[in-house]
């Protein structure tokens, strides 16, 4: 990621808000996700969203509406690529 990456990144996450469509990513059991989301909330470290459509999983997956928290990039002890949200579009 470049410097300018990372700083349309954070404009991103700086600019959500209740009901936008995002990417979310994230983990579970060993296990790498990616679907569209809405947001539901943002708090000050995390961003809430639920899923718009049922994903597949090894372990049964989850439904559409089911909610997934992941960290914001802007907390620096919690970075992550593979749990964060995305814009809608990339």
């Amino acid at each position: 990621m470049t410097g300018e990456e990372f700083k349309e990144l954070l404009d991103f996450e700086a600019e959500l808000r209740q009901g936008q469509k995002v990417r979310v990513r994230w983990t579970n059991c060993f296990n790498f996700y990616e679907a569209a989301a809405t947001v539901q909330k943002v708090n000050r470290a995390s961003v809430v969203t639920t899923l718009d459509k049922p994903v597949a999983g090894s372990f049964g997956g989850y439904p559409a509406g089911w909610k997934i928290t992941v960290p914001l990039w802007t907390l620096k002890s919690t970075r992550s690529n593979n749990n964060c949200v995305l814009p809608a579009n990339s």
